[in-house]
């Protein structure tokens, strides 16, 4: 497949599978910019750009927290001044949060923090991209097989993985 010429955006990109996201848009083409949070991210990051402009590849980090209510747009403002463009083609909403603990154990602190990752996210950077996308563009949504299994340790993430795939 190729996506020689398209403008996609991983959240969660410097590291795991975020970073294999990131690789494989990238080896087929595409232009990727790519969130991370942070500063323990800036090595892996900038490791991963190095990597990949080495190749000869079209590739931004920014540093950039999607469960605050304004990054989404500074992240697609920066997508598109670092490539020239007024779209994006791709949205991949990969950052993610897992938590393993007991329901006995979960506290506020936790649920917040585990619902804005991975659904409040997910939702306002789809948000903000829908209006840079045009037809024909892809949002992928990652979401984990815990959405649909009793995991007696993960309630909390299994219900925001639900969200993320309803």
């Amino acid at each position: 497949m190729s996506l020689e010429g398209k403008i996609a955006i991983v959240t969660g990109g410097a590291r795991g599978i975020g970073a294999g996201i990131v690789r494989s848009l990238s080896k087929e083409g595409a232009k990727v910019a790519f969130n991370y949070v942070s500063s323990s991210s800036n090595a892996a990051a900038d490791s991963l750009v190095d990597e990949l402009r080495r190749a000869n590849r079209e590739v931004v980090s920014i540093q950039a927290n999607v469960t605050d209510a304004s990054r989404p747009n500074a992240i697609i403002q920066a997508t598109l001044a670092a490539f020239k463009t007024d779209h994006i083609d791709i949205l991949v909403n990969n950052a993610g949060l897992g938590d393993n603990r007991p329901l006995e154990e979960v506290t506020l602190e936790v649920y917040t923090r585990l619902m804005d990752v991975n659904v409040k996210a997910v939702i306002f950077m789809t948000q903000a991209v829908l209006p840079f996308t045009r037809r024909g563009g892809r949002i992928i949504n990652l979401s984990s097989i815990s959405a649909r299994g009793g995991y007696p340790t993960q309630s909390v993430y299994a219900a925001s993985k639900a969200a993320v795939e309803a």
